[in-house]
């Protein structure tokens, strides 16, 4: 049986500042809190965390506490243009 809060959900966005360059990623967690990422490789070991952290039947804890930018990466990464709450 599926329990309805075993899982997490994020908004991903995918971009390269130029034609050849990185792929740079963020992804948008249910608290609105925002993770980014210098590359793929950081991506996707912190999604394996998460699915290896999040004991069954529990979902990430939501809040609604100031949802700040996170680093996952040797800096902080953003699209040109986008701008952080603090």
């Amino acid at each position: 049986m599926h329990k309805a809060n075993c899982y997490a959900s994020y908004l991903l966005r995918l971009w390269r500042d130029t034609d050849s360059g990185p792929w740079r990623a963020t992804l948008v967690g249910q608290s609105g809190r925002v993770h980014s990422f210098a590359d793929p490789i950081r991506l996707f070991a912190f999604l394996q965390t998460q699915m290896e952290t999040m004991p069954a039947g529990e979902a990430p804890a939501r809040t609604d506490e100031n949802p700040a930018h996170v680093e996952a990466g040797s800096e902080a990464i953003r699209r040109p243009g986008e701008t952080v709450n603090a």
